[in-house]
């Protein structure tokens, strides 16, 4: 379990009633909102309504100054019931003092793992004063731990961010797939560092990897062209204390000589069972291609635009008025006619440019590799969904789908991936169905208490995509039942590995066979 106080910095996003409506939507996926559960409102069934009452208490408050809204998540390796997750919920607001306060709580599934959103009013319902919980991240972490052994949970590390020194470069490796600085230095350098008896040889290894190092404020920094790190986040070791306590003094670098074997460069994160190499450069090129389109239209829109802000009349206009009319006081009238019709002009001239603009950058949008892989792999490139599967590991996937029934080939075949019947595809290439099924090249999940139709749709998933394979069942017995009945009654060419499950099914199709006047 993983709890986590989401910071909302923009006053938009702490928009009681817009982050509901954000909770609230399918977005397209049917399975993405699993519970809503309102506490402390009288409004009971509406979230709408519910945020409404929140947001008005909320304005009774005008002494308060900052944010008013608290947004934690909790997310999970397993499927809970909503008893569970209800206690779970009451445990974590006791824990950070909202016990009172009014909230909504919504359950998505649209990930690989199951998560809960609280959205909390700060401000209490009766006492109309703010709550503010310091050292939230502690309490977070301390629950987490509790709750992780009373529901049997998947323990996980609750270290915060000011311990586990976690960075924007670290995030970047995790969602965006894309090799950081910090990273490639753990990964090919810090162990040479470590090795260092003096200044000079420390810098000789950095000189080598292309990186230097330097005293910035109270500490060390190492650099890589524009990019540099603090090495205290690279290791504990390398901060100035320690080497200092190590090697001594700190002597600035005067390597000279020394050519870069190697040196960093923002990649795609290393892989070991799969070269992207080719899929890169294929990203680069669409990269360079859109950047050279997009700047062409800009240059040619700006030009445009500037052409019709300088054909306006209003000089000659002016002129006539300043020579020809007579009058001060008609003067006046007619300057400011003309100026209030030029000043309309030129806002709607800019407002339609600033669209088009906006277009411009929709049409050609600047995407990450990450973001682009996706894209590839929902137009249907096997490859890219290959790659974004290749960042996730066995053991990882050993509870994925833990309390879901899951549908497993048995033989690994020549796979057809479904990728354009997909909603979405999450970080480690799990394809997401508007049915609730998911398929993430190694089994397709179904969701609990499916129906004939949606077992039905999983079965003729696994065969298209892995051909008529013995299958096994992770999942319950009931479950199983009821999808080997599913196979025999409508006739899927499916078979199982379990043979008490394989018997059952062929005697289930045999009178289906005979009322229908099959032969063998």
């Amino acid at each position: 379990m993983i709890a986590r106080a989401l910071r909302m910095n923009d006053a938009s996003k702490s928009n009681m009633l817009k982050l509901v409506s954000y909770l609230t939507s399918s977005q397209g996926n049917s399975q993405r909102v699993q519970s809503v559960r309102i506490s402390n409102c009288d409004e009971k069934e509406d979230a709408e309504w519910a945020a409404l009452e929140m947001l008005a208490t909320q304005k009774m408050n005008t002494r308060a100054q900052g944010d008013k809204t608290y947004h934690v998540v909790l997310s999970f390796h397993e499927n809970l019931s909503e008893r569970q997750l209800a206690e779970i919920e009451e445990r974590v607001c006791s824990k950070l003092g909202f016990v009172a306060h009014q909230r909504i709580s919504v359950l998505h599934g649209d990930t690989e793992n199951p998560h809960l959103h609280i959205a909390i009013n700060k401000i209490h319902p009766r006492q109309l004063t703010i709550h503010e919980p310091f050292y939230d991240q502690a309490k977070l972490a301390d629950i987490s731990k509790i709750l992780e052994q009373r529901y049997s949970l998947v323990p996980d590390n609750h270290v915060f961010r000011s311990e586990a020194r976690e960075t924007a470069a670290k995030s970047m490796e995790i969602a965006g797939d894309m090799e950081s600085l910090i990273g490639w230095i753990q990964r090919n350098v810090l162990d040479d560092m470590k090795q260092a008896t003096s200044w000079e040889e420390l810098h000789t290894t950095l000189a080598k990897n292309g990186l230097g190092m330097k005293e910035a404020g109270n500490g060390l920094i190492i650099t890589s062209g524009k990019l540099h790190v603090k090495a205290s986040s690279v290791d504990r070791k390398m901060s100035k204390k320690n080497l200092e306590a190590r090697l001594g003094a700190f002597v600035p670098g005067k390597v000279q000589n020394v050519k870069a074997e190697r040196s960093y460069s923002k990649r795609p994160m290393p892989l070991s069972r799969r070269d992207t190499k080719e899929l890169w450069n294929r990203y680069t090129a669409w990269r360079e291609q859109q950047d050279r389109l997009r700047k062409e239209q800009l240059v040619e829109l700006q030009q445009r635009r500037e052409g019709e802000l300088s054909s306006f009349d209003s000089d000659l206009k002016r002129a006539i008025t300043k020579h020809v009319v007579k009058g001060q006081v008609l003067k006046r009238i007619l300057y400011a006619m003309q100026h209030s019709e030029a000043k309309r002009k030129r806002q709607a001239i800019l407002a339609k440019y600033t669209r088009e603009r906006h277009k411009i950058f929709q049409e050609r949008p600047n995407l990450s590799w990450r973001t682009w892989l996706e894209n590839e792999a929902k137009a249907g490139n096997a490859d890219a969904l290959k790659a974004i599967r290749a960042r996730q590991h066995g053991e990882e996937w050993k509870a994925k789908f833990s309390g879901r029934g899951v549908l497993m080939p048995t033989v690994s075949a020549k796979q057809k991936p479904q990728l354009k019947d997909a909603v979405k595809i999450t970080l480690k290439g799990t394809l997401l169905f508007k049915d609730g099924c998911r398929d993430d090249g190694r089994g397709v999940s179904i969701p609990p208490h499916s129906d004939e139709t949606i077992i039905g749709c999983a079965l003729e998933r696994v065969v298209r995509q892995h051909g008529r394979v013995p299958i096994s069942l992770d999942m319950t017995p009931e479950q199983a039942r009821k999808v080997v009945e599913v196979a025999a009654t409508q006739r899927i060419p499916v078979s199982f590995r379990d043979p008490a499950l394989e018997r059952m099914r062929q005697e289930s199709l045999a009178p289906i066979i005979q009322s229908r006047g099959y032969s063998r």
